[in-house]
């Protein structure tokens, strides 16, 4: 039996060392000869599969993400109940913030109306503008809902269809979000619990988003606890009325982005919207800001995030996990070491 298996290993193609050495020398002759059989076969799977080598190896790095967000978490609650902490364990945290967003939850808010003003046409919330910010927003762990005014399937303006981006390829290609999507939460039975709310755009945002109180109380109120309003394109016209305990309109004082008047009138549509975005949001005391027409454009202040247009999704989303990571970034301060 012994001969047999030598003669195997020995005999085997692409037997051989990392240093190009005989393969004999590969071999452990002391050691029980099945033992030996499924350690260099192991080994030779490892060399001449590279698919199998890179799945084991992504897996090796999911697990060591589920363990770091373990760590992070109970370092996190043992900070919230007072007590004190290893500075070692401390010192990684604040290294590896991205572990600590696997706690966080983010609510995307689309509209449900369907009707372009009295044109006839339809319209929707802009597909891309939904579909970036989930896939960034999952990719970086943070749990995600979407919502709207009536609940159940929401509308995408057929437009945001026609030669999608990747992303958006890539989001309908998701049976997870795209089972979300038909059946989203009505915004009315929604009573807070996120640590971040996004405001997706479409033109359809303008009808009913807008002056939806529900949506204006729980923005409101998530603002005032510490939380973080973002919106994008058409989104900011949603923070129109919302309001904060003083009185204020949420955008007054605040560097805040939308739609612009020019790429309104660029789209034909400013003699159907209700109101331009870029004046309302100026008239409540925000301080507009915008990049080049069509071109992404993201800003942030504090709390508030906003961005210009589809092509802005991606980097409002960027800006929330910043603003995420930065209180977390706080509560490590805070924390006690031992």
């Amino acid at each position: 039996m012994k001969s047999w298996i030598l003669s195997f290993l020995l005999l085997r193609p692409g037997l051989a060392t990392a240093d190009g050495s005989d393969g004999r020398a590969f071999l452990d002759w002391e050691s029980d000869p099945v033992t030996e059989l499924k350690r260099v076969l192991s080994a030779l799977e490892d060399r001449q599969d590279p698919p199998a080598a890179a799945a084991k190896a992504q897996e090796a790095e999911e697990r060591q993400k589920k363990l770091d967000v373990a760590r992070f978490d109970d370092l996190m609650k043992k900070i919230e109940k007072g007590q004190a902490v290893d500075q070692k364990d401390l010192e990684w945290a604040k290294s590896n913030l991205s572990a600590g967003l696997a706690s966080k939850k983010v609510l995307m808010i689309v509209t449900s109306h369907d009707q372009l003003g009295n044109t006839g046409e339809k319209t929707g919330f802009w597909m891309e503008e939904l579909a970036a910010p989930y896939l960034l927003f999952g990719k970086s762990g943070l749990a995600v809902d979407i919502a709207s005014p009536k609940g159940g399937a929401a509308p995408a303006d057929r437009r945001s269809l026609d030669n999608p981006p990747e992303v958006v390829k890539s989001f309908l290609s998701s049976k997870e979000a795209v089972e979300k999507l038909k059946a989203t939460l009505a915004l009315d039975k929604i009573d807070g619990g996120y640590d971040a709310y996004f405001v997706v755009g479409g033109h359809g945002v303008l009808w009913d988003l807008v002056y939806h109180a529900g949506l204006q109380k729980l923005l409101s109120g998530a603002y005032e606890k510490g939380g973080i309003v973002a919106a994008v394109c058409h989104g900011p016209a949603a923070l129109t009325e919302v309001r904060l305990k003083n009185g204020d309109p949420l955008v007054k004082g605040r560097k805040v982005s939308g739609f612009s008047n020019d790429e309104e009138k660029a789209a034909k549509l400013d003699g159907v919207v209700p109101f331009a975005l870029e004046t309302k949001l100026k008239s409540l005391g925000g301080f507009y800001e915008s990049g080049p027409m069509w071109a992404s454009f993201a800003v942030r202040d504090g709390r508030l995030v906003t961005g210009q247009n589809p092509a802005s999704s991606e980097a409002v989303a960027a800006k929330i996990l910043e603003a995420l990571k930065e209180e977390l970034g706080k509560r490590l301060a805070s924390a006690k070491t031992k």
